[in-house]
């Protein structure tokens, strides 16, 4: 009996592979008319654009020195819609030279204020 049951499902399995290679140019077919060709864009356009459909927008820095990204982010922040669209600006940077302190900041822990503000106002990015 399971010997039957074992070739009704190698049957049955087969069955829907050959239903599922039948249909296959159809269904590629299907999602090739919906595709649309990639148009380049304009890419201050694009990130303002961005914050119509998104609470948050980032961008990736890429390597340390990156001079083009650095150009983008000045053109981007200069760019007349810019202040009409964008609320917050987050920058992620600093010291490995205050790490402990802003671990301790961000755990709650009692950091004294003149050691934040100390850790905060000399940041040094060279470390």
């Amino acid at each position: 009996m399971s010997i039957l049951i074992y070739e009704y499902r190698v049957v049955i399995l087969r069955l829907l592979i050959l239903i599922a290679l039948a249909n296959a140019p159809q269904a590629e077919a299907q999602v090739a008319a919906s595709r649309q060709p990639a148009v380049p864009l304009d890419p201050i356009t694009a990130v303002l654009d961005g914050f119509r459909t998104h609470a948050a927008v980032a961008l990736g820095e890429g390597s340390h020195g990156n001079e083009q990204a650095h150009r983008f982010r000045l053109a981007l922040i200069r760019a007349p819609r810019f202040s009409a669209t964008v609320n917050d600006i987050v920058v992620e940077s600093g010291s490995a030279r205050y790490q402990d302190v802003m671990d301790r900041f961000v755990r709650g822990e009692n950091v004294p204020v003149d050691l934040l503000v100390t850790s905060l106002a000399r940041y040094d990015t060279t470390e």
